[in-house]
């Protein structure tokens, strides 16, 4: 009997003490639920604070023209440190600090492109925190707000390409000339009317290199291509990251497909130059004589045929990917743009096709898309 009331005793403290230990446990992840609930919201508010930071920077910069910082290389240590962010971007006027939220407009330059996976440009840098009692509870990552600008990169060739493999082929009558021509008197002209002559007088003219390849070798076949910059302007090169970003402030155009409106007609005046955007499959300027203006956006993976007679003012922007073909007799007055070389023919201009460099018709760009405000447009924000 004595055994079993000892027995009986053992069964009870043991169930007494797992009765214990479950509610221990229960409490301890109780408690551990609360911690992480509390390290959850923390993070979630340093977060919109750093997303708030980064908008009230953006009307700052939209009220007040002003230049960005430019980021050193230092930028490596201590890049998302809360601590460390006035030291890293701030210069005084072109931050938003506030308790719990700081934001600056600055500049990445080239030296440290591949610095956080970042191109080179402008951004809006922002950081949140909760800060209690000068200590800091939780931080966020740095949100970086790339900004564009709708103004025309420089020009320093009839046809510039971007990478080691760039090259161009101009054979039977055709022409591809930086000699600064005028555009046609008439923007419906056709056959030998949209022809125009350069001025004799070469001060009267603005003048681009032939072809403007910066990345191909010195000692190739297109090494004569590898001029630095258009010699009579001086204007410094703004590189493929000024093209892309350039292609991001335009937005989306008039869009034309193959599985679409595949044929390109007549398009856009002087005063309001149109946006042409060859999306995919193949499209054409079809077979008649097509008079087009403004600027020709032909997309990764698509083809455009530069085919019938007229002619087109303005830019041609190939993407990577993407195809130019001339078939036809069109004269191009302003510059083909490519924006990665291949090792087929990036510009290939046969029998009496021409490209020739316009002054007037890259000014009637400028005129139409640069603007003072500089870079205004948010192209990516992460």
């Amino acid at each position: 009997m004595k055994h079993q009331k000892g027995a009986a005793l053992i069964v009870v403290l043991t169930l007494l003490s797992i009765s214990l230990m479950v509610g221990l446990s229960s409490m301890q992840s109780s408690q551990i639920d609360e911690r992480l609930a509390g390290n959850y919201k923390a993070q979630s508010e340093a977060q919109m604070n750093a997303e708030y930071a980064a908008a009230e920077m953006y009307k700052l910069i939209l009220s007040k023209v002003q230049e960005p910082n430019i980021v050193s290389n230092s930028l490596e240590d201590g890049s998302s440190s809360w601590l460390n962010f006035e030291k890293l971007f701030s210069t005084g006027e072109l931050c938003f600090i506030d308790i719990n939220k700081k934001a600056c407009y600055v500049k990445v330059d080239v030296a440290i492109e591949g610095l956080l996976g970042l191109s080179p440009g402008v951004y809006i840098v922002a950081i949140g925190a909760v800060v209690e009692d000068n200590e800091v509870l939780s931080q966020s990552e740095l949100i970086w707000v790339h900004l564009v600008s709708s103004k025309v990169p420089n020009i320093n060739g009839a046809h510039s390409c971007y990478g080691e493999d760039c090259n161009y082929s101009a054979g039977g009558n055709s022409e591809l000339t930086g000699v600064d021509h005028p555009v046609p008197t008439n923007v419906s002209c056709s056959g030998d009317a949209c022809r125009t002559d350069p001025d004799a007088n070469e001060a009267n003219r603005n003048d681009v290199d032939q072809c403007f390849y910066p990345n191909v070798s010195s000692t190739g076949s297109f090494g004569h291509c590898r001029s630095s910059a258009d010699s009579i302007n001086d204007d410094a090169d703004d590189g493929i990251e000024g093209w892309i970003d350039f292609l991001a402030a335009l937005g989306s155009g008039i869009p034309f497909s193959e599985e679409g409106d595949s044929t390109v007609n007549s398009l856009g005046s002087r005063d309001f130059p149109a946006l042409i955007d060859v999306v995919s499959g193949v499209v054409s300027r079809g077979n008649g004589n097509i008079n087009t203006i403004g600027i020709i956006v032909v997309r990764e993976g698509a083809t455009f045929k530069m085919s019938g007679t007229g002619h087109h003012e303005g830019l041609v922007i190939v993407e990577e990917g993407g195809e130019l073909v001339y078939d036809g007799t069109p004269v191009l007055y302003g510059s083909v743009i490519s924006l990665n070389g291949s090792i087929d023919f990036d510009l290939s201009v046969t029998g009496n096709t021409r490209v020739r460099y316009s002054e007037q018709a890259v000014s009637m760009l400028r005129n139409y898309y640069n603007s003072e405000d500089g870079p205004t447009i948010i192209a990516s924000w992460r």
